[in-house]
């Protein structure tokens, strides 16, 4: 993918450090999140090029889902929604029950971002029932580790140390690692 003149340069220099298979557009996707409350307008502006430029209907529907919650991270909740919405009926329309699973893991982020414990544990919980549907232990570590966060902000920690007990029961060694080590640091968390 070509990469404007305007890009910011710590976003260049990401995109040069791009492990071998690792698409761009995962690290620009992944880039605008991390960094969404520090330049949203800049982050806007580069999820709006994304949607220019040609690209498979899935990494459409990933744009919309991820610019999404770059907006609500600066606070525009109705046009994140709107966006949320595109890609969740993009993703039950093909019935892709991953990005299901990632459109309703965004809405409890943006839940969470909003104080709303209860409705971001409501999508979370949403999210990785899917993912132990799909088995696929990187979701499942995955949501387990956002579900268990929800758990602990709504007071729920000894749910949130069950949960986590039974995820870090399936780890294998092949499993993403930071992953592992947000679910082994949550659960740390909630057993003190």
């Amino acid at each position: 993918m070509h990469t404007p003149d305007w890009f910011p340069a710590n976003l260049v220099d990401f995109l040069s450090q791009s492990p071998d298979g690792e698409s761009h557009f995962n690290r620009i996707i992944s880039y605008c999140v991390s960094t969404a409350k520090q330049q949203p307008e800049m982050n806007q502006r580069i999820c709006r090029y994304l949607l220019s430029q040609p690209q498979s209907e899935e990494n459409r529907a990933a744009t919309w889902q991820h610019y999404s919650l770059v907006l609500a991270l600066s606070g525009q909740y109705r046009q994140a929604e709107s966006l949320l919405r595109r890609a969740c009926e993009w993703a039950e329309r093909k019935n892709s029950r991953t990005m299901i699973c990632n459109v309703y893991s965004t809405r409890g982020l943006m839940a969470l971002n909003a104080g709303d414990y209860n409705e971001a544990l409501r999508w979370q919980q949403a999210a990785y029932d899917i993912a132990l549907e799909l088995d696929n232990n990187s979701l499942i570590l995955r949501e387990a580790t956002n579900l268990s966060v929800h758990l602990t902000n709504t007071g729920r920690c000894e749910q949130a140390r069950k949960h986590l007990e039974h995820v870090l029961g399936r780890l294998t060694p092949e499993d993403d690692i930071d992953l592992r080590m947000h679910a082994l640091l949550n659960m740390a968390k909630v057993q003190f």
